[in-house]
This record gives structure tokens, C-alpha cells and sequence, in this order.
């Protein structure tokens, strides 16, 4: 069963059929929960949900997909349509780095926006964003609440980026490991997600584990690990390492 029918039986057991889940990509810990705006009222009843509801909702979802939950009003036609020009504006201005853009509007003139970024943008680039979405958003006469960055999944890790991170720090611990995963632009699920990996890379002979839990490489490991002469080289970084920890 797919992770969405999987949230979309979740919200009709909970008489939510109404709400519609979106997974903003396909490797995202972003979950979208788009309500209709005539939907919620102060108090939930058999077809009408709170924004109690929804705030309980949203927590027993993170806490069972692991996912960071959005909620989004859908409002009436002239407020969709003021959604759809936004995203149009963002998309047109900036091409390489908007994905896609949410709009939940608090009142008919207020507006929390969220906007998927295709990359990691830098400090100046979001503030640009992010004056291009109040400006748009001021042309029509609403205030921007809230301007939230729903920045890009981080590629898997491969065994080689992995390696390289152990060699670099040997003998290495799971939260070194991970550190430096996510420093090089890596994501790396879990700890038992990287454990597992280091596991077959024991089997095939590239890393020692000893019994304090630290990962080392073998002979065959050191090999796979490619290097050259470069200032960002895994042997420099390595002797960096060391220079740190003081263990020369």
C-alpha cells in the first residue's frame, strides 16, 4: 500500500475524506493537507473540521510518516486565482529555483505562503524571494503573514560518499558520520539506515567495526576511496581531521 493511500485511509477513518494530501515530490518529508475553507468551523462535527482537529491531525501524522505536515485553506475563486498568479510571478522570475508554491490565506486579506525551492538557495536569494512574494501579494490588496522555504530533498548518500566520510574520520562514530553526510550535502535518513549500510560494507570486506561501536576502513575500503592531490581531497581532509582531534 502507497505511503499516500496509506495518510488518505488515516484522514477518512477520521471522517477528513474531504481533506486532500499532496507529498510535495517524491523523496520529501513535506506533506501538504489542503482543507476547504467552508470546512472549518470552531468546533468539529460529522462534516465540518476544527483548527484543533487540524492541529492534532498534523502532529499524529508527523509522528506516524515522519513527515513535516502544511495546512492549506482552499478558498473561493477570486483567492485560487490570486494563488495561481503568485505561483505564476515566482516561477517566471526565478525558473531554476522555484519548484512550486502554496498559499493558504488566513483571511481574505492575509496570506501564508510556502514555496518549494528546487536547490539550496543562499541567505540573499530567499530574502529576493521572498520581497517578489509580498510585492505580488500587496498588487491585490493582501498582506503576506508568513513566508515559509520548503527547501530540496538531499540525495542518498552512495557507498563511496559513505566510505570517504569514515576514512576521513576513522575510527568514525554513527553521529560523525552522519555529521559529515549532511556538511557534504548528503542526506542520511537514519541511524539505522546508515548502520545498515556500513553493515554490508563490512560484509564485503571494506569496514571494521570495533566494539565500541566505531567504524575504521580496511585495505580493499581504502581503495574504493578515490584521491588525488587536490586541497579537498579525503586525504587532506583526513590529516584536518586529525589536526582537530590532536591525534597525530
Amino acid at each position: 500500500m502507497s505511503e499516500l493511500l496509506q495518510i488518505q485511509q488515516y484522514l477518512a477513518a477520521r471522517r477528513l475524506a474531504y481533506v486532500v494530501p499532496r507529498i510535495l515530490n517524491p523523496s520529501s518529508s513535506v506533506l501538504l493537507l489542503e482543507v476547504p475553507r467552508d470546512r472549518v468551523g470552531e468546533t468539529a462535527s460529522k462534516d465540518r473540521t476544527s483548527r484543533r482537529q487540524l492541529s492534532f491531525v498534523s502532529k499524529s501524522l508527523q509522528k506516524k510518516f515522519g513527515k513535516r505536515v502544511i495546512v492549506t485553506l482552499r478558498d473561493a475563486q477570486a483567492l485560487d486565482d490570486i494563488a495561481i498568479s503568485l505561483r505564476a510571478v515566482l516561477k517566471n522570475e526565478f525558473p531554476e529555483l522555484v519548484s512550486d508554491v502554496h498559499v493558504s490565506f488566513a483571511t481574505n486579506a492575509s496570506a501564508v505562503v510556502w514555496v518549494e525551492a528546487k536547490t539550496i538557495l543562499e541567505p540573499t536569494t530567499i530574502e529576493q524571494l521572498e520581497a517578489a512574494t509580498r510585492r505580488s501579494l500587496q498588487n491585490f490588496g493582501i498582506e503576506c503573514d508568513a513566508f515559509d522555504l520548503v527547501p530540496p530533498p538531499l540525495p542518498e548518500p552512495s557507498t563511496v560518499a559513505i566510505l570517504r566520510a569514515v576514512k576521513v574520520h576513522a575510527p568514525a562514530s554513527l553521529a560523525m558520520l552522519n555529521e559529515d553526510l549532511h556538511r557534504r550535502g548528503f542526506a542520511s535518513p537514519s541511524d539505522r539506515w546508515l548502520s545498515y549500510k556500513l553493515d554490508v560494507a563490512r560484509k564485503r570486506g571494506l569496514v571494521l567495526r570495533d566494539q565500541g561501536g566505531r567504524f575504521t576502513l580496511t585495505a580493499s575500503g581504502l581503495e574504493v576511496v578515490p584521491w588525488s592531490r587536490s586541497a579537498s581531497s579525503s586525504d587532506v581532509d583526513r590529516m584536518l581531521s586529525l589536526a582537530r582531534r590532536k591525534e597525530w
